[in-house]
């Protein structure tokens, strides 16, 4: 019993001389927790009125977009049927300009087929050198 009082007393010293440096350190990791408390406090105010605002902010957003829906809807033949217009248009401008380029590819071959008899009848109306074989 007197070795068990005497473990005590020691264990009990012990624990008095450790608890002016373990009440400092607890002091400290306290006041460190304060500014993050206050963080966490504003957050916590702020994620509450969102809470309560959001949905008052968000009310006019159904309407809004069912009256975006109706005119996307309304919108949308007229939307197809010009698209098929311009269509129409792309195909007629790119026929022209076929047409008329086969236009010129014709004029094209119709000079090239003169100047070859142009150049036959140079030939034929020349006349044969003294010099050259007979043909």
């Amino acid at each position: 019993a007197e070795r068990q009082r005497r473990v005590a007393g020691a264990l009990q010293w012990q624990l008095s001389q450790a608890f002016a440096a373990r009440l400092w350190q607890a002091q400290k990791a306290l006041g460190s927790l304060g500014p993050l408390l206050g963080a966490l406090r504003t957050r916590d105010t702020a994620l509450q009125q969102a809470q309560q605002e959001e949905p008052t902010r968000l009310a006019g957003f159904d309407t809004r977009l069912a009256a975006l829906d109706q005119q996307l809807q309304r919108l949308a033949p007229r939307l197809a049927m010009l698209q098929r217009e311009q269509q129409q248009h792309t195909e007629a401008l790119a026929v022209a300009h076929l047409q008329r380029q086969q236009e010129r590819l014709a004029a094209y071959g119709a000079q090239a087929r003169l100047a070859i008899a142009q150049l036959h009848d140079q030939v034929a109306q020349a006349p044969e050198p003294r010099d050259a074989p007979p043909r």
